[in-house]
């Protein structure tokens, strides 16, 4: 069937819900053993290992990185100091004043 077709047919068709329906709807939804309740605190326990895995697996890869590039992983070359420490020694800028 095409989408106008299909909208039809839905537009055509007759609802008939029993006196009090959605309050029954909502009495089965109450009742539920598991009940559907959204909690910060649920979202970090089921996001956490992933968020922490995958940012681990980030730092991993910016320290390989920072290794390849600079040769070592002092804490000049990780917070890159590294580079602007050997810019200014090839530099004299004493010879300026």
């Amino acid at each position: 069937m095409e989408n106008k077709e299909l909208q039809q047919l839905l537009e055509n068709q007759k609802y008939s819900f029993k006196p009090y329906f959605s309050d029954r709807v909502m009495a089965g939804l109450e009742a539920m053993p598991g009940k559907l309740e959204n909690s910060f605190e649920k979202a970090l326990d089921f996001l956490f290992p992933k968020l922490s895995f995958g940012s681990m697996a980030v730092v991993a890869l910016l320290l390989a990185g920072t290794y390849i590039s600079t040769g070592n992983l002092d804490l000049d070359s990780i917070t890159g100091v590294y580079s602007l420490e050997n810019q200014w020694y090839e530099t004299d800028y004493f010879d300026l004043f």
